[in-house]
C-alpha cells in the first residue's frame, strides 16, 4: 500500500496525525493500510521526515509520540520513536540521536539480505541488562548475509545452448535478471539470467560457460539440478581505492584512517580494530588481519601489522588450558616455516645478521649480531652508543683475520681486545658495553 495525495502542509509531504489515521482506517474512501503494515499509537505525535517499510510501502510522514509509548509497528515489531527515526527503507535506518537499544542505539543501520541489529535489544530482553554490562551506541552498524538461493531441480531439467526449462521450477520475486545460474555436478556450467518466462518455466541466460577456467561454453546435460543467485563468499564491504591516477594530484593514500579521540582519564582501553568470532560453527583457522598479496611483482607489505610509537608490537592472550606449544609467531614461505616462536618462548631457525670488516670502523645502531674480521692488519671497531641500543644487545665480534682487533666505546674507552682467531662479545647494559665470554675460535 501507497499512501499519497493527503496533505495540509506548505510542503506538500507532510499530513498529521489525524489525517494518517483516516488512511490507516480507511475513513473517507481513503486507501486502507492493514494493521500489520503500519500502526501510529498514542496522541501528540507530529511530524519528523519519511518512513519506508521493508516490503515498500511509503507513508509521507513518519511520526514520534510526545506521549510516552507511541510507536510504530511494522511486520509486528514495534520500533518506538521517543527519539526521532528519519528513515527507514529495506535494511536501512537513520536516526540523528541514539538511545536505548536495537536500531534506536545505532545512527545508520545498514542491512543486507534481512534486517538485522548489531546492537542488544534491551527493550525485547531487559534481563540482558544484568548479564551484559556494556550499553552500546554506535555510528554505524553493518550486516550481511546471503540471499536467498533457489533451486532448479534436476528431475525434468533440460538445457539448450542458452536456456534451462523445468516445468517444477517456481519463478516468482526471488527469480530476477541479472542474476548467476551455476549448474551442479561436474562438469560445472554458469550463465547469467538474461530473460524469464514464467509461462512455459524457461529461463534465458547469455551463455553456459565452463567453469575450468578454459572460457569454453557449452550444453549443460539435461537432467542436472542447478543453483540460483549462489553466493559462496560474503564481504560485509568490498571498497575499492584508487591512487596517482594519471593528470590528478593524489600522491598518498589510506585505506581506512580510524582516529580515536579520547578526553577522559577513565578510559584505560581503547581498541583501534576489535575482532571477535562467535556461532555454533567455529572455522578451524581465523586471521584477525590478512595481508594477501593482490597486485604487481614491485609491491611488497613492509609490514603485515605496523605500529607507531607502541608499547608492545604483538600482544597475544590465551584463556587459561589453552597449549602453550601454539605459535605467537609463524613465518611460512612457501610450505617452509623460517621462524616459530611459541608461547613458551621455544624459537627455531634462529639466525643473527652478520657483516665483514676489513678496515677500522664504527659500528651503527643497526649493525648485526656477529661482526666477521676479515682485515690484514690491526684495525679499531668502535662500538654504537649504548643508548641507541638499548640494554640486552649483544654483539660478537670474530677475528678472523690477521692482527688484533681493539674494541673501543663511543667515548673512546677500551672494551676489550679481540686477538687473531678468537671471539669476545660485548653486552649493552645501563648505557654501557660490557666485555663477557672471550673464547678461541678452533
Amino acid at each position: 500500500m501507497q499512501v499519497l495525495g493527503t496533505k495540509d502542509r506548505a510542503d506538500d509531504l507532510t499530513v498529521d496525525s489525524r489525517r494518517l489515521g483516516d488512511f490507516i482506517s480507511g475513513a473517507g474512501g481513503k486507501t486502507t493500510l492493514t494493521p500489520d503494515a503500519l500502526q501510529i499509537l498514542g496522541p501528540g505525535a507530529v511530524p519528523i521526515g519519511t518512513l519506508y517499510t521493508g516490503s515498500g510501502q511509503v507513508v509521507l510522514g513518519a511520526y514520534q509520540g510526545g506521549a510516552v509509548g507511541n510507536s510504530i509497528a511494522m511486520d509486528g515489531t514495534n520500533t518506538y520513536l521517543n527519539g526521532p527515526v528519519t528513515a527507514y527503507q529495506g535494511g536501512t535506518m537513520l536516526s540523528p540521536n541514539t538511545y536505548g537499544g536495537n536500531g534506536s542505539a545505532a545512527g545508520y543501520t545498514f542491512s543486507t539480505n534481512g534486517l538485522i541489529y548489531g546492537i542488544p535489544n534491551w527493550l525485547a530482553q531487559p534481563s540482558m541488562l544484568s548479564t551484559y554490562a556494556s550499553r552500546d551506541h554506535a555510528g554505524m552498524t553493518r550486516s550481511m548475509r546471503a540471499p536467498v538461493s533457489v533451486t532448479v531441480p534436476g528431475s525434468g531439467s533440460t538445457y539448450t545452448a542458452n536456456t534451462v526449462q523445468n516445468a517444477s521450477l517456481a519463478i516468482d520475486g526471488n527469480i530476477k535478471l541479472g542474476m548467476v545460474i551455476d549448474t551442479r555436478g561436474a562438469p560445472r556450467y554458469s550463465g547469467v539470467i538474461t530473460g524469464i518466462n514464467a509461462g512455459t518455466k524457461t529461463l534465458t541466460v547469455n551463455a553456459w560457460y565452463r567453469v575450468d577456467g578454459s572460457s569454453q561454453t557449452g550444453t549443460p546435460t539435461s537432467g542436472t539440478g542447478a543453483i540460483i543467485n549462489p553466493a559462496s563468499k560474503l564481504w560485509i564491504s568490498n571498497d575499492i581505492l584508487y591512487c596517482g591516477e594519471p593528470e590528478k594530484y593524489d600522491v598518498a593514500c589510506a585505506g581506512t584512517e580510524l582516529n580515536v579521540n579520547i578526553s577522559d582519564p577513565r578510559v584505560v582501553e581503547a581498541y583501534g580494530y576489535d575482532a571477535v568470532i562467535y556461532g555454533t560453527s567455529q572455522p578451524a583457522a581465523a586471521y584477525a588481519f590478512p595481508a594477501r598479496w593482490g597486485g604487481s611483482p614491485g609491491t611488497k607489505w613492509r609490514a603485515a601489522v605496523y605500529g607507531q610509537d607502541n608499547l608492545g608490537g604483538l600482544y597475544s592472550y590465551q584463556t587459561l588450558g589453552t597449549a602453550y606449544n601454539v605459535p605467537l609467531i609463524e613465518a611460512r614461505v612457501g610450505n617452509d616455516n623460517t621462524f616459530l616462536m611459541d608461547h613458551m618462548g621455544k624459537m627455531s631457525a634462529l639466525r643473527l645478521q652478520a657483516i665483514g670488516v676489513s678496515a677500522s670502523t664504527t659500528l651503527d645502531r643497526f649493525v648485526g649480531g656477529k661482526v666477521f674480521g676479515t682485515q690484514t692488519a690491526a684495525i679499531t671497531l668502535t662500538l654504537p652508543n649504548p643508548a641507541d641500543v638499548n640494554d640486552g644487545r649483544e654483539i660478537e665480534v670474530i677475528n678472523y683475520g690477521s692482527g688484533p682487533i681493539t674494541v673501543n666505546r663511543l667515548n673512546g674507552s677500551n672494551a676489550g681486545t679481540v686477538g687473531e682467531a678468537y671471539s669476545q662479545r660485548f653486552f649493552a647494559y645501563q648505557n654501557n658495553w660490557l666485555p663477557i665470554s672471550k673464547t678461541p675460535i678452533n
